[in-house]
């Protein structure tokens, strides 16, 4: 369960790295509440509840806690957010992100095994990525290799890109091939210009992601493991659900 519970947030951090001031039209809130999400059987996401959903900040430490109703083994992880830095720690496995300036460093640490991954930024096309305080807007290019299995990954406005040579057994199991998610609408968000509907499509998946005013959801509507993740994010805490019963809440302490 541990290392589902790491696979499923970090998905989350992989979708939710922004920057600092929202805008509309795949920016912040203003023009009323988007539509809901519907799933392919016609249905929709349940309900979620954490509170105020005024949220201006999720700069803090957050505790994190997963539960599923397959099991009472309880699951949990610490991420911290501030200007220059965000880490995600559950069990023995991390990734950190440090920001200065315009430059990024990038390690994932599982164990006492570290892999340090190469950052490059292109700042000739700034975006807002809304209240995510890290002050790193612009495209960015990732790279790692270990033991001769290589990723690279990239970030612009409308499009992520990565391409797995053979990076098999990790955290979110075996990569192979080429990666797209490109922004087919975009809508309202807390994370400014991530605000949209995307599909991402690679090894016979396609993923249908949808990030507005303070939701993140996530369909797998075509290939293996068919399922869904719906995630709210309100002032101090958050709550998530998945369509096999996996539920998440956070606590800002």
């Amino acid at each position: 369960m541990k290392s589902r519970f790491a696979c499923f947030l970090l998905l989350l951090v992989s979708s939710c790295s922004t920057s600092s001031t929202s805008t509309n039209g795949g920016g912040g809130g203003g023009g009323g509440p988007n539509p809901p999400v519907t799933l392919p059987d016609g249905g929709a996401v349940p309900a979620l509840s954490c509170g105020d959903e005024a949220v201006t900040s999720v700069s803090g430490t957050w505790d994190v806690i997963g539960t599923s109703s397959h099991s009472t083994e309880q699951s949990t992880a610490v991420i911290t957010i501030n200007g220059s830095t965000f880490s995600f720690v559950a069990g023995s496995a991390s990734v950190t992100f440090t920001a200065s300036g315009g430059a990024l460093t990038l390690v994932w640490q599982d164990g006492a095994r570290s892999t340090p991954i190469t950052t490059t930024h292109d700042s000739s096309d700034p975006f807002s990525l809304g209240i995510f305080p890290l002050p790193a807007p612009g495209s960015w290019t990732f790279a790692s290799g270990t033991d001769g299995k290589t990723c690279t990954a990239s970030l612009a406005r409308n499009v992520l890109n990565a391409s797995c040579n053979d990076a098999t057994g990790g955290q979110f199991g075996d990569l192979r091939g080429a990666i797209v998610a490109q922004r087919l609408e975009t809508r309202a968000s807390l994370f400014g210009e991530l605000g949209g509907v995307w599909r991402l499509t690679g090894s016979g998946t396609v993923i249908d992601t949808t990030i507005s005013d303070n939701t993140f959801t996530s369909v797998v509507s075509e290939g293996p493991g068919r399922g869904w993740i719906h995630v709210k994010l309100c002032n101090g805490k958050a709550s998530g659900v998945t369509s096999d019963g996996f539920e998440l809440s956070a606590t800002r302490r």
